[in-house]
Order: C-alpha cells, then structure tokens, then sequence
C-alpha cells in the first residue's frame, strides 16, 4: 500500500537529529540551493534532467509541487543541504538531494542521511523502508549508501539505480 504525505498544514515543518535540524522550504526558497551546483554532473547527480546552468523557473516549478515534499537541513542555524521526500510503494524516497559544495568532506554526510530518515518517518509514518536513486558512475554516494545498509534493488530511470533500507523505527543505521 502507498504511502501518502501527510495533508498540509498537518505535517511537522521541523525536526531535529544528531543536532541537525530539517525545515520544509515553504515557502520555496532558491538561495543558498542554486549556488550549490559547480558543474553539469554536480546537477545531474541531484535531478538528472534539469537543466545547467542552474535554472530558477525550472526549481521554481518543481519545488511548488505538492510532492515531493522539500526541505533544508541546517547546522548551526545555516543551511548546508537540501532534499526532497516523496511516497513511493511502502517506502519514503529520498530525492533531489544536494549538499554545499562547501560543506562536503566535513563529516556532514552520515547524520544528513540519518536526518533525512528521521524527516521520512516524521512526514510518512508507517513506511517501512527508506529507497533513493543513485546516478550510474556516482561512486562516492554509492559507497556512502552502502555504508549505511542501503542495497541496489534494481534499476530505476535510465542512467540511475535504485537502492532501499529498511526504515523502521528506528533502525541500527540511523543510529551515530
């Protein structure tokens, strides 16, 4: 049975993990994400159709859908990464996600996927897993991923795989 985002304005727009907090991007806003996109693979890992150089109207429009539901995660009160969460089957899909060029290699990238987890079971209790789609060649998320207990379960859209973990309450992966 599919899962479905909660109704607006019922879903929690925060959360919290590992000192990190998540907030819904309502209303949408572009800055800091369209400054975190250096090149063409930099985008396509995190939407592989947009366009580059970074298009406003493009996320503009994508970011105003009903689902996938959008977020900023923060440390320290400022914003380092952004990703979307959506229904998919008995899952909630981790999407669209990007980090700041400027915050990569600081230890940031487990506790953002642990938050992202606990940002899915806030907004789609009951799922049971956690699914995301990784770009072919995109090596270092798939290490990462699979670090965490994600496995490739199969394709997902051309040039893309998909990979899923159990979600549960709280799982040994989502633990620092």
């Amino acid at each position: 049975m599919a899962a479905a985002l909660l109704p607006d304005p019922s879903p929690p727009t925060r959360g919290e993990a590992e000192g990190l907090v998540w907030r819904r991007n309502r209303p949408v806003a572009l800055d800091p994400l369209s400054g975190w996109f250096l090149d063409a693979q930099d985008l396509a890992f995190a939407h592989p159709f947009a366009r580059f150089p970074f298009d406003r109207d493009e996320w503009e429009e994508l970011l105003t859908r009903p689902s996938p539901a959008f977020f900023y995660a923060e440390a320290d009160g400022v914003p380092f990464a952004h990703f979307g969460l959506r229904p998919n089957d008995d899952a909630v899909h981790l999407c669209f996600l990007v980090m700041d060029p400027g915050r990569r290699g600081q230890g940031l990238s487990r506790p953002l996927i642990r938050l992202t987890a606990a940002a899915g079971r806030a907004l789609l209790p009951g799922s049971e897993r956690m699914s995301l789609n990784v770009a072919d060649g995109n090596l270092r998320a798939e290490r990462l991923y699979l670090s965490l207990g994600f496995r490739r379960n199969g394709r997902a859209e051309e040039g893309m795989f998909q990979m899923d973990r159990p979600l549960g309450p709280r799982p040994p992966w989502d633990r620092p």
